[in-house]
């Protein structure tokens, strides 16, 4: 497992963030955030891009990337400029069920080219089925708060795609504060301790995402407490 972060736990610029995350050696991956692609973000990113480069190449940080929201020229774009730094590619499944038609083109189209990087994660839990029926050989980003924003178990979502033989290749891991998903989590959330078990035995990316350097050091303490003894279920 490696422990990564996002883009975006200081106020600043793609480069700010991964110089200062790179003072914390308990953090091995940046996922760079593209939620919102538009001129202004391009021509940073392009500003930034060899010195993230730099950072990937020194294998400093295992870089991820999250697509824009909808799958279209904009997440093409993405992939064109972050593809020498990223890794691999998180994609949400579309909303409705009129959509997956073109997104099933999208992707496969994106996997002709670029191989299997793409990750389907699953946001709302109708539209994630849909997609991942249409996609069945999709790997799959597993988000913990996208499940509890729907009153769901995350352990029992998490081990229901594994026993259908989905195969996870990142996990984004976040609790939920005032109502809302990307909060920081303490050592004793229930629903993290039922997912410790699966933890530690996972080998891919483990994305804690929050968006706050103190939130962040919150969680990475608590998820150490809960795998030096993984074994303490809530239930």
């Amino acid at each position: 497992m490696r422990i990564s972060a996002p883009s975006w736990v200081v106020p600043g610029s793609y480069a700010e963030n991964v110089r200062f995350l790179s003072e914390d050696p308990r953090v091995e991956g940046v996922e760079l955030l593209f939620f919102h692609w538009d001129g202004e973000t391009r021509d940073l990113f392009r500003r930034e891009r060899a010195e993230l480069e730099t950072f990937a190449q020194s294998g400093r940080f295992a870089f991820t990337a999250h697509l824009p929201d909808t799958a279209d020229s904009r997440c093409d774009e993405v992939v064109e400029l972050a593809s020498g730094i990223a890794d691999s590619f998180v994609v949400h499944p579309p909303r409705t069920e009129a959509e997956i038609e073109g997104f099933v083109e999208w992707y496969s189209d994106a996997g002709a080219e670029w191989g299997g990087r793409f990750f389907l994660e699953n946001t709302m839990a109708e539209a994630f089925d849909r997609a991942a029926a249409a996609l069945p050989d999709a790997p799959i980003c597993f988000d913990t708060g996208h499940v509890l924003l729907e009153g769901g178990d995350p352990a029992k979502v998490l081990a229901s795609l594994v026993a259908a033989g989905r195969e996870i290749r990142e996990i984004h891991i976040h609790g939920m504060s005032a109502g809302h998903d990307h909060g920081a989590f303490g050592p004793a959330e229930p629903w993290l301790l039922d997912l410790a078990p699966h933890l530690v035995t996972f080998e891919g990316i483990l994305e804690i995402e929050v968006f706050s350097a103190a939130e962040l050091g919150t969680c990475i303490e608590s998820l150490r407490s809960i795998l030096r003894n993984p074994g303490s279920s809530a239930s």
